[in-house]
């Protein structure tokens, strides 16, 4: 993370909005320099032109992932509840926010 985004800040948490994120089956190739974590889909709402995803990663952390209804056109083809993915974003998608005074950073 880049010092000027940080500021003073002890502790940060980094964030990423959910239409951002593209998931990947867990051996699949992600593109290089992408920031990427592993998780299991919890949950999959198909809500007409997207699907919204909830994912839990190692460390319990659940993430939200959109993913635009194109490449995956029926329920059948959608990601299930239990399938291991990747998920995978460019870095210049990230922002950094800084915690609040005391907090204690999540592991993931």
């Amino acid at each position: 993370v880049p010092l000027t985004l940080v500021g003073a800040a002890t502790t940060v948490s980094i964030g990423v909005r959910p239409e951002k994120i593209r998931m990947h089956e867990e051996q699949a190739t992600v593109p290089d320099g992408h920031n990427r974590l592993t998780g299991t889909i919890r949950d999959v709402a198909y809500i007409g032109v997207s699907t919204q995803y909830i994912v839990e990663t190692r460390g319990a952390t659940r993430v939200t992932v959109y993913e635009q209804n194109m490449e995956r056109a029926t329920k059948s083809e959608l990601w299930s509840p239990g399938e291991a993915v990747q998920l995978a974003w460019r870095p210049e998608h990230s922002f950094v926010v800084a915690d609040a005074p005391g907090a204690v950073a999540a592991e993931t």
